[in-house]
């Protein structure tokens, strides 16, 4: 064997030795993805189809069944919180640190990991009931009938902005402000850069998708996206400190490359909006 196919041999074994198993509008997904490419890991990838889940992840997962699980040498770790802490210790030598080294730091980050989980984003449940969602149904009559089945009404306040119109999302929208400055305020305490301080770490990944989230919700409900009122959320003027994160945590190395694409996410998102507001007329009208 000459050294080049000795070289990919080589390259294709270490793959090997990685596997993530995932979807590709996943947010938690995404996380996994970021932090293994902030440690240098090369990884084999397997795309899931989550309305017809693959046997590989149904015996990887048989706890919760969902993705993202990644497969460490044949042994497999789910749910992503947990599996960005195991990247930062099984490759602790390997580009800068995840997780804080000082336990002070690790508590805290830990405890704004899941003030985002519990305030401002949807759960990992949620999360694949809509992507679920999203790979079904092919009309906005489709979306209608499934949210009106599944996600009557979904708690963090974006969402419910996102998903509905008038008094509600008046009323949604300033939720949503207010846990967005809680955020703000905390990247205010000393200017840095990111919520790890001087370089991405375990709350910027656990926040990352807000980065493109919010700017693409921000983005139907006035654009067009079904008789949303005229408001934004993140402006330069009302959160100047969160505001300079999302761009930056968007052009960091380890995450520009690889975001969904926007072009196939955005009208998935468009006609969920279009979904929620068809249903929740439809449903005053009955009344």
């Amino acid at each position: 064997m000459d050294h080049h196919l000795e070289q990919q041999a080589a390259e294709s074994e270490k793959k090997a030795a990685v596997k993530l198993l995932g979807f590709w509008a996943s947010p938690y997904v995404l996380q996994v993805k970021w932090a293994l490419a902030m440690k240098g890991v090369e990884y084999e990838y397997t795309e899931e189809d989550l309305r017809s889940k693959s046997a590989e992840l149904l015996a990887y997962n048989p706890v919760h069944k969902k993705v993202p699980v990644l497969v460490y040498h044949g042994r497999p770790i789910a749910e992503s919180q947990v599996i960005l802490e195991f990247i930062d210790e099984a490759w602790n030598h390997r580009g800068d640190p995840i997780l804080p080294r000082d336990p002070y730091q690790r508590a805290m980050a830990r405890f704004w990991a899941r003030f985002q989980q519990e305030k401002v984003r949807r759960t990992q449940e949620e999360e694949e009931d809509f992507i679920i969602c999203m790979q079904l149904c092919s009309s906005v009559s489709d979306f209608q009938y499934y949210t009106r089945m599944h996600f009557v009404q979904l708690s963090p306040p974006i969402w419910r902005w996102f998903t509905t119109e008038g008094e509600e999302q008046e009323e949604a929208y300033e939720s949503a402000v207010e846990q967005l400055l809680v955020l703000e305020k905390e990247l205010a305490v000393d200017g840095k850069p990111f919520f790890g301080g001087e370089k991405v770490g375990f709350v910027d990944l656990s926040l990352g998708p807000l980065a493109y989230v919010v700017p693409m919700y921000e983005e139907i409900v006035t654009g067009g996206g079904g008789g949303g009122v005229k408001m934004k959320m993140v402006t330069e003027e009302k959160m100047p400190c969160l505001a300079a994160w999302m761009g930056r945590f968007l052009s960091s190395p380890a995450v520009r490359g690889h975001l969904p694409p926007m072009e196939k996410l955005r009208p998935r998102y468009q006609a969920t909006r279009q979904a929620f507001l068809v249903s929740a007329r439809a449903k005053v009208e009955q009344q």
